[in-house]
């Protein structure tokens, strides 16, 4: 159970940056993180998006009108079509459900191109998406997505998602239980118990959780009996079924996410202990594509939030939540309101903490 000095003093001494920005890509490998033919990411039920571009026009006195949908074309370069891949933290019916609104909006700002939806089997599979160039955006954890840059994907990260409007990008990874578990009041009584993660390549379902368990003075490997069960919503039912006595998983799925999909009610789970501020969860787009595409994904998914979803009718009627008496669509599976610019930059805390750590999945082992 030693754990030296150093993995124990660096967590409480970590700086997370703040800044602002979002994007996403394919490539990867199994569930090691090693590189392979054989693993894909699945797509659901051929979900595409080909939102009609907008009808407003303008005249000029002598000259021709010019549709929203031409000025956002852009050069021929641009592909026929783009595919948006996602990291599974929920079911995947829940998680198309959760981006097709968005998909929809981006695909009308880019002049009608149709956007396919991948939902991946496991994170490996985004990965390994965006290294093949297979999927030229990629919704990611931060720490998949240094995974990514890490496994050769040529990507970068173009916006980073918020949960309300003017508010920095960022989020936490939350260590819960059940309320009767006495036993379980701090990250060292995690000792002997089984405990749910998401993934190894997992930011607040993985990584997170074991600087957590390291600065306890834990050996995760040792210490405690660990179980990846693929999902954030996986992780939290699983403990609530008794699979496991606690688990991790991030904020929004624990506060917002399960208890409006009916699976527990508020009292039922017991928050044991919360990680520093993790950087926010990028979108990230390959740099195989046209400068000028990127460019306007970028703008795109920055001036799409919950609030435009709703005033553009792209929201189903059973998506639409009312907050502080404004009607909105939340985005993705994380259920935020919006996304920032960012940069690769942004996401240097993570590979710091992966410094630290020493965590084998940081470099696909």
């Amino acid at each position: 159970m030693y754990v030296s000095n150093r993995r124990r003093l660096w967590w409480r001494s970590l700086v997370v940056p703040s800044v602002l920005a979002l994007v996403l890509a394919a490539c990867g490998g199994g569930d090691d993180g090693e590189t392979g033919d054989d693993t894909e990411a699945e797509t659901t039920e051929g979900e595409t998006t080909e939102a009609a571009a907008g009808e407003t026009t303008t005249a000029e006195e002598g000259g021709s009108e010019t549709t929203e949908a031409e000025e956002a074309a852009g050069g021929e370069d641009w592909p026929e079509e783009l595919v948006f891949a996602a990291v599974p933290s929920e079911e995947a019916t829940e998680l198309v459900d959760s981006w097709q609104p968005m998909l929809d909006a981006l695909s009308e700002r880019l002049g009608g191109i149709p956007i396919e939806f991948v939902s991946a089997t496991d994170y490996a599979a985004v990965v390994e998406a965006q290294v093949a160039e297979r999927a030229a955006i990629a919704f990611y954890g931060p720490f998949g997505y240094v995974v990514a840059r890490n496994a050769g994907a040529d990507i970068e990260a173009l916006v980073a998602q918020i949960d309300s409007e003017g508010e920095p990008p960022g989020y936490q990874s939350y260590l819960v239980t059940t309320p009767d578990r006495d036993d379980i009041s701090e990250v060292a009584d995690l000792e002997g118990k089984t405990v749910c993660l998401v993934d190894p390549t997992s930011t607040s379902g993985g990584l997170y959780p074991m600087a957590m368990m390291l600065d306890a003075g834990l050996d995760p490997d040792t210490d405690l009996t660990a179980t990846y069960t693929g999902a954030h919503d996986a992780s939290v039912l699983a403990m609530l079924s008794g699979d496991c006595e606690a688990a991790f998983a991030f904020d929004t799925m624990v506060d917002r996410v399960l208890p409006e999909r009916g699976e527990y009610e508020e009292g039922d789970v017991k928050i044991v202990d919360k990680s520093v501020v993790i950087p926010g969860s990028p979108i990230a787009a390959g740099n195989w594509l046209p400068d000028d595409l990127k460019t306007a994904i970028q703008e795109a998914l920055v001036e799409i939030n919950a609030e435009v979803l709703n005033e553009e009718g792209l929201c189903p009627d059973d998506r639409v939540v009312e907050e502080e008496g404004v009607s909105m669509c939340r985005i993705g599976d994380e259920a935020r309101w919006g996304a920032e610019s960012v940069d690769d930059a942004y996401y240097d805390g993570i590979r710091e903490v992966c410094e630290l750590t020493q965590a084998p999945a940081c470099e696909g082992e």
